[in-house]
């Protein structure tokens, strides 16, 4: 029986320290899967990511031009619409001011006839 338990002790002992060399074997190799991964997705995901930030910054840059010259139209169809208006009340002042030259020489026509009567 001595030779018997020492075996066993042996066996146990080798059985630990294999046990524990799988362990260590499986912690490595998790660590290399783990760096392997962040080789191999992480790093390139990075890069498109950068990308696509990238192309975002562009696009609201776009997008910032495109509403500044939205504004600019509009400034500029509004003071279209301020110079139609204008050029409306121009020409009621015209057509008034025919009316008034008309209403003088109307009046100064009746003057001179008034003039022409108390004359006589």
């Amino acid at each position: 029986m001595n030779g018997s338990t020492t075996i066993r002790r042996n066996a146990n002992s080798e059985l630990g320290g294999f046990r524990s060399f799988m362990w260590i074997c499986m912690v490595m190799s998790l660590a290399v899967v783990f760096f392997g991964m962040q080789l191999m997705m992480v790093g390139p995901l990075k890069g498109r990511l950068d990308g696509i930030q990238a192309r975002l910054e562009e696009s609201e840059g776009s997008m910032k031009k495109l509403v500044a010259g939205r504004d600019s139209v509009w400034k500029t169809n509004n003071l279209l619409t301020s110079i139609e208006e204008q050029a409306s009340h121009v020409q009621k002042v015209e057509k008034s001011l025919a009316d008034i030259q008309n209403l003088r020489s109307s009046v100064q026509r009746e003057a001179e006839a008034a003039n022409v009567a108390l004359a006589a």
